[in-house]
């Protein structure tokens, strides 16, 4: 164990740098898996079909994207813990878990009230506006808003970051509970 001291830089912040750039990456290529909706198409062949596990020929006949591309997302995935790979039939797998993480949350989807879809379109749009934000260290300047978001992900990102909070929580619990609290506001707010 080496010593951390003045002119050596610290193994546990080192190790905290390596960590966030494997995270990084991952974090990137799960974003364009969902972003293309792979996940999705995944869950969907996996769970619709009964298979046993979904080849990248499937996954790329379900989603209309390339198979060579897609074969390689789906080694990332699997390299990266997040998919399971079968090596006797070729396939992959994702467990009930994953999906409800990384499958958009809407109605009779596969996302779960802890979908990160979200947080995943909003890290994707704030990576892009880094040479902008690196321009505001020099200028003093804030950035706008939907600087640099042609496709709107961060303010979809951000919605898809309410929609579980309100639809679970807001909805069903708080504003009942506003009808009890303050019943004189217009008759009610439900």
């Amino acid at each position: 164990e080496e010593e951390e001291g003045e002119g050596k830089p610290g193994k546990k912040a080192c190790e905290a740098v390596m960590h966030a750039l494997e995270g990084g990456f991952v974090c990137n290529i799960v974003a364009l898996g969902v972003k293309v909706g792979l996940f999705e198409g995944l869950w969907k062949c996996q769970s619709g079909v009964s298979m046993e596990s979904v080849t990248p020929d499937d996954l790329s006949a379900a989603t209309g994207t390339d198979r060579r591309l897609v074969r390689e997302w789906l080694g990332c995935m699997a390299s990266a813990n997040i998919l399971e790979h079968h090596p006797e039939s070729g396939g992959f797998t994702m467990c009930q878990q994953l999906a409800e993480l990384v499958c958009e949350y809407r109605k009779n989807g596969a996302g779960g009230a802890s979908s990160v879809v979200g947080v995943l379109k909003t890290h994707v749009t704030l990576a892009h506006r880094l040479p902008r934000l690196a321009e505001c260290f020099y200028t003093g300047r804030g950035l706008d808003y939907d600087a640099g978001d042609e496709e709107g992900d961060l303010a979809n990102g951000i919605r898809a970051m309410h929609v579980p909070v309100f639809r679970d929580l807001a909805v069903p619990h708080l504003l009942p509970a506003l009808d009890r609290h303050c019943p004189t506001v217009g008759g009610g707010v439900t």
